[in-house]
Formats: structure tokens, C-alpha cells, sequence
């Protein structure tokens, strides 16, 4: 069974965030590529939509349940504990002409805040972690990048402990300074593995393809269906980084 090695468990025990190689056969790649290129005209923005036609599509979801991918996670997260989201999300990011400011585009958010709308109380939702596929090389900067901001995931636990978490939270960023962000560099067929709480957004695109990548969000048998506690116990339900938390 592949597993994370402790290294990169200290990596994303700091970070967030670690990048495992070459998890996705070639095959499956193109596969996953094709897969979504044959529903492309769904795709009716340029940074992410769900193609809900392939939310459970065997062509997607094989790149975390027939690789080594679950495995991994499930050496974080805990043997049998791990529930993937349903709703797998085919991440379209397409070229931009350029046209507007760089620095005006980049803003990072929190998934699953949602502030008040029309009088309807707001609410947050959160899950464990979530794992991201490459479908294409993404190998220099401002090519649609998967970008984070490292650390954040702790930082943002300090925050939500002394202040508590608010769904009014604008994209549920608290207002703390924030580190510099850094732009992931990936070949197709690698993964990212994150921690829910990582602050991070998908960089503009100058480069001439489209980015192609798919997440699916991991939740966790033994947390009770919208409980916040993770906000703040970040590491509550990853048994399998037991030994990095209890050392820091």
C-alpha cells in the first residue's frame, strides 16, 4: 500500500500542501482529457465549473480509486475512513488575453463559505482535505496554476479560535496578513494533496492551453455532518499524522 513518506508528511503539516509525482498513468490521463473535452462546451466560465454529467464519472474518479492515490490519502486520513465527495469538479482554467492587472486577479478563499443571500442565513460547510489530478503540464508560471498560500491553514486556526469562524467571512479569508503566494508547478498525472483550510485559488491563464485538472474533496467517516470543530483542530481526524502534530 502506497503511503506518505515523513517528509512529506512535515511538508504538509507546514505547508498545507505536498505534490506526489506521477500518481495517473499516461493512459488515464488522456483518458480523464478526452473524457472532458467531449462535454467542453458546458463549460460556461474560464476558471471552474462542474460538469455534472461527469460528477461520478468512473473515467474521472479512476484517477483517485485505481491508482495509488487513495492509499496515500487514506495514510493521512485513516484506513476505512476516508468518503470522497460525489461531485467531482472539472477544473477548466482557459487562456487569458492579458488584457487586465495580474496583481487585481489574485485573491485567494476558503471552500464552502457561504454568506447570507436574500434574507437566507449563511453557513459553512467544511470537509478534510482535497486532492487535485493534473490532466496537463503546468510548468511555468501564470498557466492557470494551482496557487497557494503556505501556512495558512494554521495560521487561519489561530484566527477562528480567538474570533470564531463566520460565514460572512468574504470568500472566508479572516483578516490576517497573509504569506506570499506560491504558484504550483506540475506535470499531467501528478497529484496534490491539501489540507481544507489552505488558502489558494487557480492563477490567471497566459500561457496558450487550456489547464486541465480535476479535484474531488475528501470528508471523513468520523466527523458529524457540518460540525466546525475542524476549523480549529485542524488535524482532529488525520490519524495517519499523528506523529508529525504531536511533535509541534
Amino acid at each position: 500500500m502506497a503511503e506518505f513518506n515523513l517528509e512529506q508528511k512535515r511538508h504538509l503539516f507546514e505547508q498545507g500542501w505536498v505534490i506526489i509525482p506521477q500518481v495517473v498513468p499516461v493512459e488515464m490521463v488522456r483518458t480523464a482529457r478526452s473524457t472532458i473535452n467531449a462535454t467542453i462546451e458546458n463549460y460556461l466560465d474560464s476558471i471552474q465549473v462542474r460538469a455534472h454529467e461527469l460528477k461520478t464519472d468512473e473515467r474521472l474518479t479512476n484517477m483517485l480509486m485505481k491508482t495509488d492515490a487513495f492509499s496515500l490519502i487514506e495514510s493521512a486520513l485513516g484506513k476505512g475512513k476516508v468518503v470522497p465527495s460525489t461531485n467531482v469538479q472539472c477544473a477548466l482554467r482557459f487562456p487569458d488575453d492579458g488584457s487586465s492587472d495580474l496583481k487585481a486577479k489574485v485573491g485567494c478563499h476558503i471552500d464552502s463559505f457561504h454568506p447570507s443571500v436574500d434574507g437566507n442565513p449563511g453557513s459553512i460547510k467544511p470537509f478534510i482535505a482535497i486532492a487535485g489530478f493534473f490532466l496537463n503540464d503546468v510548468d511555468q508560471d501564470n498557466a492557470g496554476n494551482f496557487t497557494v498560500w503556505p501556512g495558512t491553514h494554521r495560521q487561519f486556526a489561530k484566527y477562528f479560535e480567538k474570533h470564531g469562524a463566520d460565514p460572512e467571512l468574504k470568500l472566508g479569508i479572516p483578516p490576517v496578513d497573509l504569506p506570499e503566494p506560491i504558484q504550483i508547478k506540475a506535470k499531467a498525472g501528478d497529484m496534490i494533496f491539501a489540507h481544507y483550510q489552505l488558502a489558494h485559488t487557480a492563477a490567471t491563464n497566459l500561457s496558450q492551453a487550456i489547464r486541465y485538472a480535476v479535484y474531488i474533496r475528501m470528508h471523513h467517516v468520523d466527523r458529524p455532518k457540518d460540525s466546525l470543530d475542524v476549523l480549529t483542530d485542524i488535524w482532529k481526524y488525520w490519524y495517519g499524522m499523528s506523529e508529525v502534530v504531536s511533535k509541534n
